[in-house]
């Protein structure tokens, strides 16, 4: 045998067994919310249950202003706290430390705009990441344009872009009047609507004078200063023409972003594409205008680009204007940006 000792019977056990079960009953009760009281005990010797200690709350403004205090703190050990803390409470505590920039404090006034800094650029690579893990047919481009445009200038604003494209797509339609809607337009009179109002009453131009400048590959300074490269002019032609129901779509032709009416997409029947330069006016390139931008390229093997390719394309000028122009920090901030973006076509 395997082991020794006596057996009892089954009949014996099927005795014992409900009075064991008795002895536990009676021997362990359930104390407040699911403690379980030993025998000899009673519930109020358990007392409550444990809880989990509340997080923090985040400090109001008057906090915020108190740390920005701290940062001049003549202790190291405080300032540095100060320091961390403000990085971690992020945006909430941008108004603050935007006022902090005028401290009479060299040292506020330096941490200030250290912790902007970096606030913003973990701001702007978690915003890349969600852009890049978008599906493909979805990804939102003004959003993603109004990102790039962010790397310059942090305070720029989406509502400020998408109001100014409003605009010009009202002009739009108003020009098309009394055509109803604008996208039945025929696309002849579609494209000269677009032409009239975006390069002749706005104004839309290349910028030859400054072609490196790294505000023309921002769609928010474009639509200040109406100049710009010609892929940001070109999704600016995109964008209006979207908001009337214009089939406009852009075209990555090698060394000059251009845009296409695409004819497939007509409001009755199908017709030839009709190809615009946007940097030069928005001109309309017919075959031998075409054959002089781009001597051996048939046009019909250009196929329209996608959101995610002309987003990284922007961002490759860009981050090249900036190190041209020695803006090396937000260079390596855009190709940062710009390789999340390209990890995503890998």
């Amino acid at each position: 045998m395997a082991c020794s000792g006596k057996h009892f019977p089954p009949i014996v056990l099927l005795a014992i067994f409900p009075a064991v079960s008795f002895f536990f009953a009676v021997s362990l009760s359930w104390g407040p919310a699911g403690n379980v009281v030993a025998f000899g005990q009673s519930p109020a010797d358990i007392g409550p249950p444990a809880t989990r200690p509340t997080p923090p709350r985040p400090p109001d403004a008057v906090g915020i202003r108190k740390l920005i205090d701290d940062l001049d703190a003549p202790q190291f050990d405080r300032r540095d706290v100060a320091y961390r803390r403000l990085l971690e409470l992020g945006e909430s505590a941008i108004p603050q430390l935007t006022e902090a920039l005028k401290s009479p404090s060299a040292e506020v006034r330096y941490r200030a705009r250290r912790v902007m800094t970096l606030t913003h650029e973990q701001g702007l690579v978690r915003a890349f990441e969600q852009l890049a893990a978008a599906d493909p047919d979805r990804i939102d481009v003004e959003r993603g344009m109004w990102l790039i445009a962010r790397i310059l200038d942090p305070a720029c604003s989406l509502e400020e872009i998408q109001k100014s494209l409003d605009e010009l797509a009202d002009r739009v339609r108003r020009q098309l009047e009394p055509t109803s809607p604008a996208s039945d337009a025929e696309p002849q009179q579609a494209i000269a609507a677009l032409q009239q109002v975006l390069f002749g009453d706005f104004g839309l131009r290349g910028n030859d004078a400054d072609y490196t400048n790294p505000d023309n590959s921002s769609i928010a300074a474009v639509l200040r200063s109406r100049k710009g490269l010609p892929i940001t002019l070109s999704q600016v032609v995109i964008a209006v023409a979207r908001r009337v129901g214009i089939p406009i779509v852009g075209l990555p032709t090698p060394g000059r972003y251009i845009v296409k009416y695409d004819g497939s997409r007509a409001p009755r029947r199908a017709v030839p594409d009709i190809y615009l330069n946007p940097y030069e006016g928005g001109r309309i390139l017919d075959q031998e205008a075409w054959d002089r931008s781009f001597p051996g390229l048939d046009p019909s093997n250009v196929k329209a680009g996608t959101s995610h390719e002309m987003l990284q394309r922007m961002m490759t000028n860009l981050e090249s204007h900036l190190f041209a122009t020695g803006r090396h920090e937000q260079g390596e901030l855009a190709n940062r940006l710009r390789l999340i973006l390209a990890a995503k076509s890998e």
